[in-house]
């Protein structure tokens, strides 16, 4: 039982052990029980991730399941940058659901059974949205949801920018995403128009009332 044991380090030295633990752990194929509240930590030391909360078990999967499938809103919100707004489902059909969020309808992935008309809570990660470009077209066709928004604020940790936009037409909705190479693309400054795109099956909506 490993109880945070790396809390203490720096980033650097964190990250370098994490990957030392889990070469250890390979090597002598000890079952190894890491608490953490450090979701990369999870993720890049565990073959198997048991998300907590008030102390019920919420999800328990691979580490790719609960970060690309996650069970609720709570496992949404919990790894990763990511943004919760309020929608309706508009339609809903077999190949996935119609959210209206304030004036936009938008497809999104349904996590259940989610009728006409059932108030949802959206989650959309931050490396799941783009930053489209200036043409009028730009590479919009890509992605099956456009929006326009405002840059509120842009944070440089140095391998990448990360971006605060507000969108008016969800609701004032705030969504976050980055940029990887910040050096080499356009730079977005507060209060600037900027066009988002994301697909639906990376946009996750999940009933309001679930527990």
């Amino acid at each position: 039982l490993l109880d945070e044991p790396l809390s203490a380090l720096d980033k650097k030295l964190r990250e370098e052990m994490q990957l030392e633990f889990r070469r250890i752990q390979q090597e002598l194929g000890v079952t190894t029980i890491n608490v953490t509240h450090d979701q990369r930590e999870a993720l890049v030391m565990s073959d198997q991730i048991v998300v907590m909360s008030e102390g019920r078990i919420q999800q328990s999967d691979s580490p790719e399941a609960v970060y690309r499938a996650p069970s609720n809103r709570f496992v949404a919100n919990f790894i990763g940058l990511t943004a919760m707004f309020k929608g309706a489902v508009e339609t809903s059909d077999d190949g996935g659901i119609l959210v209206r969020v304030g004036d936009t309808a938008l497809k999104a992935r349904a996590q259940g059974a989610l009728g006409n008309g059932t108030a949802v809570d959206c989650a959309l990660r931050a490396e799941q949205v783009r930053i489209l470009g200036d043409a009028p077209n730009g590479d919009a066709g890509s992605f099956e949801n456009v929006v326009t928004g405002e840059v509120r604020q842009r944070i440089f940790e140095g391998d990448r920018m990360v971006y605060e936009i507000s969108v008016p037409a969800l609701a004032d909705a705030v969504l976050f995403a980055f940029d990887h190479d910040p050096l080499h693309h356009a730079e977005h400054r507060p209060r600037s128009q900027v066009r988002l795109g994301w697909n639906a099956r990376d946009f996750f909506a999940f009933p309001s009332d679930q527990s």
